[in-house]
């Protein structure tokens, strides 16, 4: 794969991720039936000399899960091969259990309750252990381990304490950075409407959330396709280091993120379709990037 394909298929997916609007009640999720998606990416080179590149995605969704995803390049509007698929999701007994992008490979273990309780994560033969301790039904040890989950002999490297409410959401994520079993820094959240609308850390600096009234579609599938604590136990990362990209864990569209796209929606507020253009200088390119989901 050449270093613009790398580029263009990381562009792609990089991109991808309260009024009384911002309300997404259960008959709006449980009457939507999304069949699948495509994300068109065209990149226009300024210098010109470079040829244009397209990147197609299409996206297959089976029961509103994601089940797999194509990609073919084109240059200069001819196909550089046959679609591949890139990216498939694997489940057993409704559970998600791998995950295979490429040469990444995530494989999700769970107790007799369906609780994860391990992941292997391997990145090109590189592997990350990961053992997720179930102190109660909304306290969670979210621990790196020098091996597998099961092993008797592994040890743990990081934990972060996670904290969950009734509903599966995370209200307060912390570092324990003396394995003592106590946060010496966390952040704590506040909900509304499925939407994190504040954040919190122990010295009391806050941070307030704005969201759009457009469905956040991604999201709603990956908490059907992991289920949502499952989601949020993988995610307790982001929610320890408050990371940006914390604002995308809800179900609508942030106001920036809004903000930098147009949209086209159902009467239900989902997208059918997003438009985002972007110039790039240090690549000397245009890039235009279009998803759209389909519903039955």
């Amino acid at each position: 794969m050449t270093m613009k394909k790398i580029f263009l298929s990381l562009l792609a997916v990089l991109l991808l991720s309260c009024s009384s609007d911002n309300v997404l009640n259960e008959n709006q999720n449980s009457n939507v039936n999304f069949s699948g998606y495509k994300i068109t990416s065209l990149s226009i080179y300024d210098d010109g000399i470079t040829p244009d590149d397209l990147l197609i995605r299409i996206g297959n969704i089976v029961n509103n899960k994601f089940i797999s995803e194509t990609v073919e390049y084109y240059t200069d509007n001819v196909s550089q091969g046959n679609p591949e698929i890139e990216k498939e999701y694997f489940y057993s007994n409704d559970l998600l259990t791998k995950i295979v992008f490429d040469n990444d490979i995530k494989e999700f273990y769970y107790d007799t309750d369906q609780n994860l309780i391990g992941l292997t994560w391997n990145n090109s033969g590189y592997y990350n252990y990961y053992r997720f301790v179930h102190v109660s039904q909304t306290l969670v040890y979210f621990e790196r381990v020098s091996l597998p989950y099961n092993d008797a002999n592994t040890q743990v490297l990081s934990r972060k304490i996670i904290e969950f409410n009734n509903s599966n959401d995370i209200i307060k994520a912390g570092l324990d950075n003396n394995l003592d079993m106590v946060s010496d820094s966390y952040y704590e959240y506040t909900y509304l409407n499925g939407n994190i609308i504040q954040s919190n850390d122990q010295n009391g600096t806050i941070k307030n959330y704005n969201y759009s009234n457009v469905v956040n579609n991604n999201y709603i599938l990956e908490i059907n396709s992991f289920g949502k604590k499952t989601l949020n136990i993988f995610n307790s990362e982001v929610y320890a280091y408050n990371l940006p990209e914390i604002s995308s864990y809800s179900y609508f569209l942030d106001a920036e993120t809004y903000s930098l796209s147009s949209y086209e929606t159902l009467n239900n507020n989902y997208f059918t379709k997003e438009i985002k253009i972007e110039h790039f200088t240090i690549f000397n390119l245009l890039n235009t990037r279009t998803t759209e989901f389909f519903f039955e």
